[in-house]
């Protein structure tokens, strides 16, 4: 993990978590790096919530744990084994926390009236969806299928976890034996992957689903007894548990979780993801991650009947399974994705720093001070309407040539001609870029948006740095407000200071304000080629941006209306004057 943090540029230091000066070691790194805002994750990491807390430092404390409230002190001391906690400090830190994330709904009302009221959110975790789909097209489902012994013609029903009662699999073994039993479901195989033949109470159980199917004179086999010819044949087969579960998925043309006890399990999300129709009990989180009748079905726990009338509906409806498939993978795009995971974490970071926005803004060694109300006109500046104003510009496609060294990297990594990328980039819809290219080169062009050297190597547009300057001449205070790529926000970040003391002079550096949230920067006049920016400043209320946004001329914001609009630089005087007449 540390090479990650590093290879993005950001600077790693690590304390040691076990020595007993621990939090007074970890208080001096805070003051030493000036840390703006603390993560804390898990809820073993309370002291450290308490500890920000004490520093007037803004926390984020992540909670993963669904611990009743009546017995948080049996789980720190007994499950977990932690001597410096118990229940009065977790109380305490539930209490300090500025903000807690937990992954769903229900885990978050499990502490209800611990926490201040607005504290606690939802991020739900995210799947890595890049790669279930990379599976996907490198391997052929009915191959896969065949691996594990199934025909074309077998109608497969998946539970994949862990077999204990907790999950339910006597529940799955009951539904699809009385299926296969009755002549209703007669090519229905069901199949069983997560055995573990470590702890008594789990054998048990194991033996139990296999009474339920030698009961219902339906044969059942574990997986690894089986020789090659023999896989597939069983009409419930029980696996081992695995670590590479990919090919489950794909074989299976239903899954079913009747789990008794849940938060929610990751094999709802992941078989949604591979569009397969789900079964699941309706039990703890598990209602947040699909509707009933929708991207699969809700049951109620422990029914073995109502399990079996879900599984035979889909059964008999392929055309059911394929459209609650589609949904289900829809429904983990839109909120199980890393994508949008990591856009709820960037924008509740960003919520938090906005609470340090009244002090000198941070940029990296430097500090911008408050800029001055009004300058002073004197014999060397002429008088102009620029004259104390704040002008905000934004750095890529709109005083550099982001696009045009794009073209270049994109031609010579994907072999096409150069012409041809210029001439889909320079006519693009989209502003994000990827979202202009097929789906199969998305990952090609985020690879070179993400190339080394790139930002450093940007040119100027004709006119911008000699319209910077000038702005400054005539008495503007004028700022450089760019924000870092998400897929290398360090290396970005730092590519574009070199970029600026190349071009325009160490001086400039002062000048230069790097954040994702432009809201939260305020001046007269933006002048930026994003067709819609928009931020925390505005968050939950009617407030407009705290400038005029000026729109720099692309083809992807063709289509805005009523904004200023600067097409070239040399037409930066007047199109500044007569907005700032607008502000």
């Amino acid at each position: 993990m540390r090479a990650d943090f590093e290879q993005l540029g950001l600077k790693v230091i690590i304390v040691d978590t076990t020595s007993v000066t621990f939090l007074p070691d970890l208080a001096q790194a805070l003051q030493q790096q000036q840390v703006g805002v603390i993560v804390a994750n898990t809820i073993m990491r309370c002291d450290v919530v308490l500890l920000a807390a004490e520093k007037h430092i803004p926390s984020i404390w992540v909670i993963h744990e669904s611990w009743p409230q009546d017995q948080l002190d049996h789980y720190a001391k007994e499950v977990f084994m932690c001597k410096d906690i118990d229940a009065q400090i977790i109380r305490r830190a539930f209490a300090a926390a500025g903000t807690i994330v937990f992954p769903s709904n229900m885990q978050g009302h499990l502490y209800d009236g611990m926490f201040k009221p607005g504290a606690g959110i939802t991020i739900y975790n995210g799947i890595p969806l890049q790669q279930l789909d990379s599976f996907q097209k490198t391997h052929d489902r009915r191959k896969v299928r065949a691996m594990l012994g199934y025909k074309d013609n077998d109608f497969l029903v998946l539970h994949i976890g862990t077999v204990c009662s907790r999950k339910g699999q006597l529940y799955s073994a009951r539904a699809c034996c009385q299926l296969i039993s009755s002549g209703k479901c007669k090519d229905l195989k069901l199949l069983i992957v997560g055995a573990r033949y470590i702890r008594d109470h789990e054998i048990k159980y194991i033996d139990q689903v296999r009474q339920v199917a030698e009961s219902s004179g339906v044969s059942c086999k574990r997986f690894e007894d089986c020789k090659q010819e023999e896989l597939g044949e069983a009409q419930v087969t029980i696996m081992d548990i695995q670590a590479e579960v990919l090919r489950f998925y794909m074989a299976a043309d239903v899954i079913v979780v009747p789990s008794l006890n849940e938060v929610l399990p990751l094999v709802v999300c992941e078989g949604m993801a591979f569009e397969r129709p789900v079964v699941c009990s309706r039990i703890d989180a598990i209602p947040e991650a699909l509707d009933d009748g929708v991207e699969g079905f809700l049951i109620p726990a422990a029914d073995s009947e109502a399990l079996s009338s879900a599984v035979l509906k889909l059964r008999n409806s392929p055309e059911l399974r394929r459209s609650m498939g589609k949904a289900g993978r829809a429904r983990v795009l839109k909120q199980f994705s890393y994508h949008t995971m990591g856009k709820r974490y960037r924008e509740l970071l960003d919520t938090n720093i906005a609470s340090l926005a009244a002090a000198p803004l941070a940029i990296s060694s430097h500090a911008l001070a408050p800029v001055p109300q009004k300058l002073q006109a004197s014999e060397s500046v002429p008088e102009s309407k620029l004259l104390g104003r704040i002008v905000l510009v934004d750095m890529d496609n709109t005083m550099v040539d982001w696009d045009g060294e794009f073209i270049r990297r994109f031609a010579q990594v994907s072999g096409q001609p150069e012409s041809d990328v210029a001439k889909l980039v320079r006519s693009r819809r989209h502003f994000e870029i990827e979202e202009n290219f097929e789906a199969s080169d998305r990952q090609s062009v985020l690879s070179v948006v993400a190339s080394a050297g790139l930002y450093e190597s940007l040119q100027p547009l004709p006119g911008a740095l000699d319209a910077l300057r000038a702005m400054v001449q005539l008495g503007a205070d004028v700022r450089l407000v760019t924000s870092p790529h998400p897929t290398c926000p360090g290396p970005c970040a730092l590519e574009k200071y070199s970029f600026v003391r190349k071009h325009l002079g160490d001086s400039w550096i002062e000048r230069l304000i790097i954040t994702r949230d432009k809201t939260l920067v305020h001046g007269d006049l933006l002048v930026d080629d994003k067709p819609k920016i928009t931020g925390t400043f505005s968050l939950g209320q009617n407030r407009p941006t705290p400038w005029t946004h000026v729109l720099f001329s692309q083809p992807y914001n063709e289509a805005v209306q009523e904004k200023p609009r600067l097409s070239k630089w040399s037409d930066w005087q007047s199109v500044l004057t007569s907005a700032l007449s607008v502000h």
